[in-house]
């Protein structure tokens, strides 16, 4: 990129990263986080542009959030700054002088039964309701609850299943109850094919799932939480970690272990059942 067309505000500069985030394949929600955190620094230092800032301006700006979201900005800002270099839009890289901040573990927060139950029977609508339990009862991303379609469903020898359109460009196949596959298709015969159509013939967005989701459950609990309740129950039944895996969609078991709550007596009891089994 020359002189002329390098960007110097903090807009053209942002837009410029968007586009490069796209080029990459990232996921438009990602690219629209890390804008969304970058546009934070940008109103921190309003009367400053992207390339004037020190590693000192970065410290004031983290030390303003918690621990957790400071993690996520300085990352957010690494991968901006180090783009910018790579680019020759600026000389320095100013989050090499900013501290790295430990990783503390993540915490499974599951949705508590009886606020499950309080949701579904609160959803003004049965689509409401559908879209609550596509996250509680099968641990559907917002992502991919919105996109269901009735041609995702398939009638095997075993009963129906729902292929996934999952993140990454990651396919999988969840085994659906009779009752539930028939609900989905009965909603998507109404509305030519999308479970959740919006007006303009496509189908919802992952914002408004999760936004229609959150506002059913407590406060302080999202619809990503209704994930971790799915990972939670179904590890509870067979312990089979691989096959929550499967279910989540997720590369590694080391990801589905941040979705699992584990209590003291499940730990006793996995303990004493290895005691008997010697």
């Amino acid at each position: 990129m020359n002189a002329v067309t390098m960007p110097t505000t903090w807009p053209a500069a942002l837009s410029a990263y968007s586009d490069h985030l796209r080029a990459r394949g990232l996921a438009l929600s990602t690219v629209r986080l890390y804008r969304r955190e970058l546009q934070t620094l940008a109103g921190r230092c309003p009367d400053s542009g992207p390339w004037d800032l020190d590693g000192r301006d970065l410290c004031r700006w983290l030390t303003e959030h918690a621990p957790a979201t400071q993690r996520s900005y300085r990352k957010a800002a690494a991968g901006f700054y180090g783009w910018a270099v790579r680019e020759g839009m600026t000389g320095q890289d100013p989050t090499r002088n900013v501290p790295r901040f430990p990783e503390l573990p993540p915490r499974p927060r599951p949705v508590r039964e009886a606020d499950y139950a309080a949701a579904l029977a609160l959803a003004p609508t049965s689509r409401d309701r559908l879209l609550v339990r596509l996250a509680g009862d099968l641990g559907l991303r917002c992502a991919e609850v919105a996109a269901v379609h009735v041609d995702d469903l398939h009638d095997e020898v075993d009963g129906w299943w729902l292929t996934v359109q999952g993140k990454g460009a990651k396919v999988r196949a969840l085994p659906l109850s009779d009752e539930l596959a028939d609900e989905l298709r009965a909603a998507g015969r109404r509305c030519g094919g999308w479970v959740f159509p919006n007006r303009t013939g496509g189908h919802l967005t992952s914002p408004h799932v999760g936004r229609v989701i959150s506002r059913l459950l407590p406060p302080g609990y999202t619809a990503h939480k209704l994930r971790h309740r799915f990972a939670t129950r179904a590890y509870g039944l067979e312990r089979d970690v691989c096959a929550v895996q499967d279910l989540l969609g997720h590369s590694r078991p080391a990801t589905t272990a941040v979705y699992v709550q584990t209590t003291t007596s499940s730990m006793r009891t996995t303990l004493e059942a290895l005691e008997r089994a010697r």
